[in-house]
């Protein structure tokens, strides 16, 4: 049975917010049991890959992408101002990589922002949808505040812009609401990532 894109929509939503609580919440024991890796780069990795190339994965573009490598904390913080948290990668449903950032300045609200990509022959395999297709039914399930021009198809709903770009799918969503600094701020960081 495939998943409905506004279920996907909430899924992606709570993944985030879900990712964001546990490293906020996450206790400061340095066990040898701790999932997570830290990268050169200081993105926390917590899919447990070790980055090692796998000679098995056929998978496409995304399965190897890693969008903590969109965007650094740095970007966001010259986008929306204060100090933000390097990316925490995630897997995500589809066989999509998520990369959550957040602030923990101790300022409130706390922000956060997520870029996630999706390969085709994932999307299709588990939704016997092409790419393009589910991109689509996406779109006309959604509340479609804008058509944008990114990627080869792209649109905004709210604080998430989905983009279709040949095989691949694109979100990026941030919960700082969808005032037009907010917004502006989403479409830049979208247009550094897939102008």
């Amino acid at each position: 049975m495939a998943a409905s894109p506004t279920k996907l929509l909430r899924l992606v939503a709570v993944l985030g917010a879900l990712t964001l609580a546990a490293a906020a919440c996450g206790d400061d024991d340095d066990t040898a049991d701790d999932p997570t890796i830290e990268a050169e780069d200081g993105v926390t990795d917590e899919s447990g890959d070790d980055g090692a190339e796998d000679d098995a994965d056929d998978g496409g573009a995304a399965s190897g992408t890693d969008p903590c490598t969109f965007l650094t904390a740095a970007d966001l913080g010259s986008t929306f101002g204060r100090t933000w948290d390097d990316g925490t990668r995630s897997e995500v449903a589809f066989e999509g990589q998520q990369c959550t950032w957040g602030t923990s300045d101790g300022e409130l609200p706390v922000m956060s922002f997520y870029a996630a990509v999706y390969d085709g022959d994932a999307v299709e395999e588990a939704t016997t949808r092409s790419a393009e297709e589910f991109f689509q039914l996406t779109r006309d399930t959604a509340t479609v505040d804008e058509e944008l021009d990114f990627g080869d198809e792209s649109f905004r709903a709210a604080s998430i812009v989905w983009v279709l770009d040949g095989d691949t799918i694109y979100s990026f969503s941030t919960v700082l609401g969808d005032s037009a600094e907010a917004i502006a701020g989403l479409l830049a960081l979208t247009e550094q990532v897939v102008g």
